[in-house]
């Protein structure tokens, strides 16, 4: 089952340890929030806003490592 956020405004939330599973976040709007987890693979993302650092976020669901 999957949970349509397309088009949500987060915009500016505290999302606070919100992991999102199998959502279609399509066109949702991220900007500015913070807490959140995405998971690239298993949500629908396409055109959806986010900004920085949050955004790096994404990166977790990689097996890289990441050198300042």
């Amino acid at each position: 089952m999957t949970t349509d956020l397309s088009k949500a405004n987060f915009k500016k939330t505290n999302l606070e340890s919100t992991r999102f599973f199998q959502s279609n976040l399509k066109e949702a709007d991220f900007s500015n929030a913070i807490n959140y987890s995405i998971d690239p693979f298993n949500n629908k993302i396409d055109k959806a806003k986010f900004s920085k650092p949050d955004v790096y976020s994404f990166l977790n669901f990689f097996n890289i490592v990441i050198e300042e």
